[in-house]
């Protein structure tokens, strides 16, 4: 592995079309994480450290999991020479399980570059049937944004979903949209949201947002559908 690293470091490690260097596609499916999972943080430490010795350019590095909260190694994201943590997603609540992983990923203090995304198999096989308006590629790519995510996710679906619908015009909304904000200049905080869920009718609820608690003195609160602040 490491002469591959070398070799990919002479060749293209140039390139600012590298975004980053991912030491493995989710590590936790292999043999040897579940007989031994010691040995493949210390694999990552060393592979880490060998990367910030020879890449002139200090890309980030990285790593990923799959596919479950519980199946990302708390102890690899927090090693020194991990630099950004990917997220992988599948499943039909992409969204609250997408801004859901975000929030659990925010202690440890590094940024999220996007990850897999996607319909489960078997129903990934039609996946472009189950959802022709690209509505939940939509969704996934502005909860990225607003979710905290320093890049969106990946469709991994191409073309099984992405090409029979056209989706890929989804993403120039949001590109636009990121353009015209000073992300570190906005000073963005989260909000504490109290939700109240009445029951309406059969099987339905509706969600009335009663007060925002941001992370300072003042107050928001939604009153008649009019937004009010106050210190």
């Amino acid at each position: 592995v490491k002469q591959r690293i070398r070799y990919t470091l002479a060749r293209w490690g140039y390139s600012p079309n590298i975004l980053a260097f991912e030491l493995f596609n989710e590590v936790n499916y292999t043999d040897a994480y579940k007989q031994s999972p010691d040995l493949v943080r210390g694999w990552h430490a060393d592979l880490a450290a060998f990367l910030a010795t020879h890449d002139p350019n200090d890309h980030l590095v990285t790593t990923c999991f799959g596919s479950g909260a519980d199946l990302e190694d708390h102890t690899i994201w927090q090693q020194d020479g991990i630099d950004a943590m990917v997220t992988h997603i599948y499943g039909r609540e992409l969204v609250p399980n997408l801004r859901q992983r975000l929030l659990l990923k925010r202690p440890f203090g590094k940024p999220n570059i996007g990850g897999e995304i996607g319909q489960s198999w078997p129903e990934a096989d039609r996946a472009d049937q189950l959802d022709p308006d690209g509505v939940s590629f939509h969704n996934a790519l502005w909860t990225s944004m607003a979710g905290g995510s320093a890049a969106t996710v990946l469709h991994w679906w191409p073309f099984r979903y992405l090409d029979p619908g056209d989706h890929y015009d989804q993403m120039r909304p949001l590109a636009t949209f990121c353009e015209s904000v000073d992300w570190p200049g906005e000073q963005f905080r989260d909000l504490q949201v109290k939700v109240e869920r009445p029951k309406q009718g059969k099987g339905t609820r509706l969600a009335t947002v009663l007060e925002w608690q941001p992370r300072g003195n003042d107050r928001y609160a939604l009153v008649d559908g009019q937004l009010w602040i106050t210190p």
